[in-house]
């Protein structure tokens, strides 16, 4: 798997070889609505952008697009509702984007998936995001060809792949941050595993009450290539609050599996309403394997209708 070129070093190589770049990553802020605010390294007032990660390329022909964000404020939680200030272009993948966006980078946040022909088409997925109190937008578009975008899920130079994630104890073996049910080196089971349970568009679903801690567990296993120069690995997991009135609060993070792979901590929520929570879960501790590395981590959703 190939390393994500810095924004500035791909602006380099755009200016050296006349490579047409995708978009400015982040874009630049033009108007604040009012001076951003320090106190002793702590910044708010700032902007939220989305970021296009890079592509995958899959073995039924399809490809796969992934989006994070960066919240430019140090403590400062950003929530913007789906709708004119956060929306998904075209419209049939709007929904999937995150409505809280916790403070600095979080990578990997979401994937769509496009068919062949829209990729052939130099088609695009384009997120826009606007900050309550800014006059402009940021969007960024996501699109397959760009080949210091592009992403893999084969082993990284220490044999580290995708950690396995599974939502329930009898329920389908994840992996990836396109959250995949199946054997990434068969187009059979990538193909009969596009919408599992546990995916942003296919969440395992749940039920809670204001104020009750909902007790979540997850089955969490490192996973390495046959040849690896590695030995195996505690995994870890870390839950996020994707969608929702407000943040939920978790309990202990990051999770440790325990001898089984079994991670457990609970959620609270302050307000009823809709949630969407997100769980990674991730062989962090190889120095081939970080966020920074694009791999490698596995997301599974969990839809919470929570009562008052």
């Amino acid at each position: 798997m190939r390393r994500m070129w810095p924004v500035a070093g791909l602006a380099i190589a755009v200016i050296l070889f006349g490579v047409a770049p995708l978009a400015a990553q982040p874009p630049i802020d033009r108007a604040w609505p009012s001076a951003p605010r320090e106190r002793g390294g702590v910044t708010s007032g700032l902007t939220v952008s989305p970021f296009f990660e890079g592509w995958y390329e899959n073995p039924d022909g399809s490809y796969t697009l992934s989006f994070g964000f960066f919240n430019r404020n140090t403590e400062e939680l950003q929530h913007i509702p789906h709708g004119p200030a956060n929306f998904l272009e075209p419209a049939e993948y709007d929904g999937r984007q995150p409505t809280l966006f916790t403070p600095r980078r979080d990578t990997g946040v979401f994937t769509v998936t496009i068919p062949r022909d829209f990729a052939r088409d130099d088609g695009r997925v384009v997120w826009t995001l606007q900050t309550p109190g800014y006059d402009e937008p940021h969007s960024v578009p996501g699109r397959v060809g760009v080949e210091a975008y592009r992403l893999h899920y084969i082993p990284m130079a220490m044999g580290s792949l995708l950690p396995m994630l599974k939502l329930q104890e009898d329920g389908p073996e994840l992996w990836g941050p396109m959250t995949l049910a199946g054997d990434a080196r068969e187009a059979s089971a990538w193909a009969s595993g596009q919408n599992p349970p546990g995916s942003v568009t296919n969440p395992l679903r749940m039920t809670a009450t204001v104020g009750t801690p909902l007790t979540l567990t997850v089955w969490v296993a490192d996973r390495i290539a046959p040849d690896a120069e590695r030995e195996p690995v505690t995994g870890g997991a870390r839950w996020f609050t994707h969608r929702g009135p407000a943040l939920a609060t978790f309990g202990e993070q990051p999770l440790l599996p325990d001898a089984d792979g079994r991670a457990t901590t609970t959620a609270t929520f302050s307000e009823s309403g809709e949630y969407l929570l997100r769980v990674r879960a991730d062989n962090f501790n190889p120095v081939d394997s970080s966020t920074g590395d694009q791999c490698c981590w596995t997301n599974g959703y969990v839809a919470v209708t929570v009562s008052p």
